[in-house]
């Protein structure tokens, strides 16, 4: 009887190790970088998932809710670094230099021409503002990984801007080297990415996406058009607010292709 018991007891010991190592999850590394925009301290946070570092997901909108969701939900399950851009849920930065508010497009930073362009529509513009703001580009660049392919994760509104855009607006049109359109999909949901590999690629499966064209892209000083300009493997997953699964599919179908370079 003694042995019966003890035999129990190690059976219940055993499936409850079980049980805890199956629910144990590992939470992220995660380090937050302040820099000093002006006067206004501006956090940068870093989450990797387990130790790759081929693909780095980059969240440059603070409101765009959808992506950072399904972006971690890849994360979890595959390993990966996220940077996200902290900012109270608002789209562009406010920040104070020299005792005066400027405000910009965090994806129209990535260069002078469209800083300008950005502080001046959305308020003032002085050249030692705008030197703070490319400082601060600089310092989010430097956090990607050489060699990383850039994962933009970035959420558009219903009807909006789609793939469809690109055969309306003559500027983008200018931007587009190669367009495919898969009309079973969401026209809100599609790729633009800076390499033709991996447009053939998507294309072949069927995705919507869009190969820029990285000679004739308009600057408007998006992270698109800086990393083509360096000849830098990027890509941008857009998908409307809202649509968390499908994003989550996409970037799952996407990081299986980019698996196949590697």
């Amino acid at each position: 009887m003694q042995y019966f018991i003890f035999f129990l007891c190690l059976i219940f010991q055993l499936f409850a190790c079980k049980q805890v190592e199956v629910q144990k999850t590992v939470g992220p590394l995660v380090k937050r970088h302040v820099h000093l925009l002006g006067d206004t301290p501006i956090t940068v946070t870093t989450s990797t998932y387990g130790r790759l570092s081929d693909v780095v997901f980059i969240r440059l909108h603070d409101n765009e809710e959808t992506a950072e969701k399904a972006a971690l939900q890849i994360l979890e399950e595959r390993g990966g670094t996220v940077i996200s851009i902290e900012n109270k849920g608002n789209r562009t930065i406010r920040f104070l230099f020299q005792e005066k508010n400027y405000v910009f497009d965090r994806n129209r930073m990535f260069t002078k021409k469209a800083i300008r362009e950005s502080m001046q529509h959305l308020g003032s513009y002085h050249p030692a503002a705008a030197k703070e703001v490319q400082e601060f580009s600089a310092a989010i660049l430097k956090l990607i990984p050489k060699n990383a392919v850039t994962i933009a994760l970035h959420n558009n509104a219903d009807e909006g801007y789609s793939i469809l855009s690109y055969n309306t607006d003559p500027l983008l049109r200018q931007s587009a080297k190669a367009v495919h359109r898969n009309k079973t999909l969401d026209a809100d949901n599609f790729f633009i990415t800076t390499n033709a590999t991996l447009f053939h690629m998507l294309k072949k499966e069927n995705y919507n996406v869009v190969l820029q064209n990285n000679a004739t892209a308009i600057d408007d000083g998006s992270l698109s058009v800086y990393m083509g300009k360096t000849h830098s493997a990027y890509v941008n997953v857009e998908a409307q607010h809202g649509h968390l699964q499908e994003q989550a599919r996409m970037l799952k179908g996407l990081l299986q292709q980019i698996n196949t370079l590697n």
